[in-house]
């Protein structure tokens, strides 16, 4: 569990490398009342850690674990263009991408589902993408 610090700093990491076109800042924690100039944004959100305790079945004597995180996005451009290009640049930031963490030498992240909804305002659009990193130590 010590180590979901660190693939947090890696996920931040090659966000913020992605350099996503309109995007004016990636955070972990959220805008409470969001002004105008605060859109496009990148949140990264909740996560969740399943141990996958191989201990050493592999022979390598190494525990495994998955780690879902949330990566959320928001827009208030008209239509669904903005935030699906967004949506599509995260993706490419991450997806299948090997991500450097200090003291685990295996970590993989890949897609694991998204989807884009209307928040209530009636303006902002929301998507939601959650990656799954693998790593062992």
């Amino acid at each position: 569990m010590t180590s979901s610090h660190e693939v947090q700093k890696a996920v931040f990491d090659a966000l913020t490398a992605a350099a996503i076109s309109d995007v004016t800042t990636i955070r972990d924690t959220p805008i409470l009342e969001p002004s105008p100039a605060d859109y496009p944004f990148i949140q990264i959100g909740s996560s969740q850690t399943i141990p996958l305790d191989t201990n050493g079945s592999d022979g390598t004597g190494d525990d495994g674990v998955e780690e879902f995180f949330d990566i959320h996005s928001w827009s208030r451009t008209t239509g669904q263009k903005q935030i699906k290009e967004i949506m599509s640049a995260i993706y490419a930031a991450l997806h299948h991408q090997n991500l450097t963490v200090t003291g685990r030498p295996s970590v993989l992240c890949v897609f694991d589902g998204g989807r884009v909804i209307d928040d209530p305002d009636g303006q902002t659009r929301h998507s939601i993408q959650t990656f799954k990193i693998t790593h062992r130590s």
